[in-house]
């Protein structure tokens, strides 16, 4: 386990969601000079809180240490998830598809890339 990792997807949530010091610190119950601390690198006591920072990031503890899904799950499911919950659009795209067969599905995603396409060209 990659302790730099860990320091720095905490981070990376805290930025990405507006999430001050004082906040995170707060929600777990701890001073926010230690929350300073583990993100200068000074200190790695968040290890021992690693369940409660998930909880409150609304992600799994192998997310935060860098973990990959077991099994048949897609090593990618966590970005997916962050996209789903981060963006509307995605969200609303979900839904849409929501009980859409294999073949609407995949002429969608055509859909959608000759749009890229488009934008991007």
């Amino acid at each position: 386990m990659d302790k730099n990792y860990t320091r720095n997807k905490i981070a990376q949530i805290m930025n990405e969601k507006g999430i001050r010091q004082v906040d995170l610190a707060n929600a777990i119950g701890i001073s926010q000079f230690v929350v300073s601390h583990w993100l200068t690198g000074t200190s790695t006591t968040y290890m021992l809180y690693l369940d409660k920072i998930a909880k409150y990031f609304d992600v799994s503890m192998d997310y935060l240490v860098g973990n990959k899904p077991s099994g048949a799950e897609d090593s990618d499911i966590n970005d997916y998830l962050d996209e789903l919950k981060n963006r509307g659009e995605m969200r609303m795209l979900f839904k849409a598809a929501k009980g859409a067969t294999k073949d609407d599905v995949e002429k969608a995603v055509q859909i959608i890339e000759v749009l890229k396409d488009k934008s991007n060209g």
